[in-house]
């Protein structure tokens, strides 16, 4: 049907009026020929019924060009040397078929100089179905140059095209379809993001512009022109680190940021034992370093809740890490724990207080600042999370059994150092540390006490990585009733994630 349209509509034009017309009339009279000879038996049937009133039939061919290019032509598709029907095309390539065809007929019908009365618009509503990840993303990378090469054959059969243009609106829920746009125009420009707000639709629309920070009327020239290579640049990273899952932003519910593998790997778990969160679509993602803040005004222009899950990272000083001091000295003068050489001692200290600490977390340095908990003299607050409209960020700013945890995998062990399910992981993943601190599983309470000692070991050689596929693993494929429980602040977090989601 598609194809009939496309094919139809190329003979609509004043050079095809006679288009088979001596044709027409030589095949209409050899049809009239052949069925005469039933006008008389047709005609004595009808007698019959009709009585008095009689009338005769005259049987008569009726091929017109219209039937012709409906009925009597047959369409193949050929790939390679094969031609191919198209009932044996899969229904993703025929909608993609039906919407070119759809395309092509508009412009060919389109009528002359309405375009002077008339906003032409071409929409096309979810264009995905039926299609596979690969045919969105080629699809619209293509689509604008399938329009203007429609519209250049049009113009070689009629003058009036070339005052064409429209106006091309195309509606999704394929994050696909979204990377793609944005990777093949390399800018967020022209997406029009649709949410509600206060049971209302509300239009957002985006540019490279708008999600990212204004300059500060006072800064210098030379700091705006400093912050201005900066949003390029993190305008650079937003839309490639797009490409690769971000793009699933614009269809959730909320996004956890993460830093670590070990959060990737283990809340979405949690999430589905979770009765509430678990009936919403949140995107968890995994960003390296202090990238986060680069996401900022992106996500308070979508309005989405964002939760960012980071770790506390307190500045130990190097003997507290059971490392020498810098320049290999003994002591560090600005050190509390040796301040002369007689209580040197390295070792891997607990930090039981936050007083007098920095932490080296460059996100919470900025997120900080952003929400306005810094004290007047500039000092970063550590001790309540950060939050302001639809962004929370939480870390470890409670003590756990009486001490500060430095990452999630120390909060776990902290948390759960009672938990069987939890020392099998670890003796798994670090047999020679756990027999060691544990004196070979003797003493299984020592675990709490050495929480930093396996933080620290675990940071080496990909340990971490294998903490976090054994436990999930445990945590799947375990008859324990048990489970590990999550350190407080990421409840904390799912418990503000509830609140915002279900108000």
């Amino acid at each position: 049907i598609v194809e009939q349209r496309i094919v139809s509509s190329q003979f609509e034009d004043i050079n095809s009026e006679d288009l088979f017309k001596d044709d027409i009339e030589t095949i209409n009279k050899t049809i009239t020929d052949k069925v005469q000879t039933k006008n008389e038996s047709v005609s004595r049937i009808l007698k019959k019924i009709e009585q008095n009133n009689h009338v005769d039939m005259k049987l008569k061919g009726n091929v017109s060009k219209k039937t012709i290019l409906k009925s009597f032509i047959k369409y193949n598709f050929k790939e390679g040397d094969d031609f191919i029907p198209e009932d044996q095309f899969g229904l993703g390539y025929v909608n993609l078929l039906n919407i070119i065809g759809e395309i092509i007929y508009y412009i060919d019908t389109y009528e002359e100089n309405c375009h002077q009365s008339r906003i032409n618009l071409l929409i096309i509503e979810e264009p995905e179905i039926f299609m596979h990840p690969q045919m969105q993303e080629f699809f619209i990378s293509r689509i604008d140059n399938a329009i203007h090469e429609a519209l250049e054959v049009a113009k070689l059969s009629s003058k009036s095209k070339n005052s064409l243009h429209c106006q091309i609106i195309l509606t999704t829920h394929s994050s696909h379809i979204v990377n793609s746009k944005v990777q093949s125009c390399k800018s967020f420009n022209n997406i029009n993001y649709l949410t509600i707000k206060d049971k209302y639709t509300v239009a957002i629309p985006l540019d490279d512009n708008n999600i990212l920070e204004e300059n500060s009327k006072t800064e210098t020239e030379k700091k705006k022109k400093k912050k201005k290579k900066k949003k390029k640049n993190d305008l650079l990273f937003l839309i490639k680190h797009i490409k690769y899952k971000v793009s699933e932003l614009f269809f959730s519910d909320a996004v956890i940021f993460v830093e670590g593998v070990t959060e990737e790997a283990l809340l979405p778990y949690y999430l589905e034992q979770n009765n509430i969160l678990n009936n919403y679509h949140i995107s968890i993602f995994k960003i390296d370093g202090s990238h986060s803040k680069v996401y900022l005004p992106l996500i308070e222009r979508l309005n989405i809740p964002c939760l960012i899950i980071t770790d506390l990272d307190i500045e130990r000083y190097s003997c507290e890490k059971k490392e020498r001091h810098k320049k290999r000295k003994k002591t560090d003068p600005k050190c509390p724990i040796c301040k002369n050489a007689r209580n040197y001692k390295k070792r891997y200290a607990d930090i039981t207080s936050l007083e007098n600490r920095k932490t080296t977390n460059q996100s919470l340095k900025y997120f900080a600042t952003y929400t306005g908990n810094v004290t007047e003299n500039n000092i970063i607050c550590l001790d309540k999370y950060y939050q302001k409209n639809y962004l929370n960020v939480v870390y470890q700013k409670d003590l756990i059994e009486g001490k500060f945890a430095t990452s999630l995998e120390e909060a776990i062990i902290l948390t759960n150092h009672n938990n069987d399910l939890l020392h099998k992981v670890i003796l798994e993943v670090k047999q020679g540390i756990y027999n060691q601190i544990t004196n070979n599983r003797k003493n299984k309470e020592k675990l709490k006490d050495n929480s930093f000692y396996l933080q620290r070991s675990l940071g080496k050689d990909s340990g971490k990585s294998k903490f976090a596929s054994q436990l999930l693993y445990e945590l799947i494929a375990s008859d324990e009733t048990e489970k590990p429980e999550l350190p407080n602040y990421i409840k904390d977090g799912f418990k503000w994630l509830e609140d915002i989601l279900t108000k």
